[in-house]
């Protein structure tokens, strides 16, 4: 175990006090700014335990043509909406 603080919990602690109404308003205050000059920090621990664009979700050479094309299909039936249209059934 690691004897630095997990970026992301501290950030919800802090965004708990923000949100707390029991919480002070110098408090208030306080966690925000710590919130704030946190921000950068996570987005680079986010970059890092993502370990960078994994290829594997790109592409991936034993996928078939026809699923690829399936996909495609989905992904354009969801751009145009239709995903969203409760009697909408996607074709085999």
């Amino acid at each position: 175990m690691s004897d630095k603080p997990n970026p992301k919990n501290v950030a919800g602690g802090l965004k708990a006090t923000i949100h707390n109404p029991h919480t002070s308003d110098a408090a208030k205050e306080s966690a925000e700014e710590r919130l704030s000059g946190m921000q950068n920090d996570i987005g680079a621990q986010e970059s890092i335990e993502a370990g960078g664009k994994n290829t594997g979700n790109v592409v991936d050479p034993k996928t078939s043509e026809g699923a690829k094309e399936h996909a495609r299909e989905v992904l354009h039936d969801f751009k145009e909406g239709k995903l969203n249209d409760p009697e909408y059934i996607p074709e085999d």
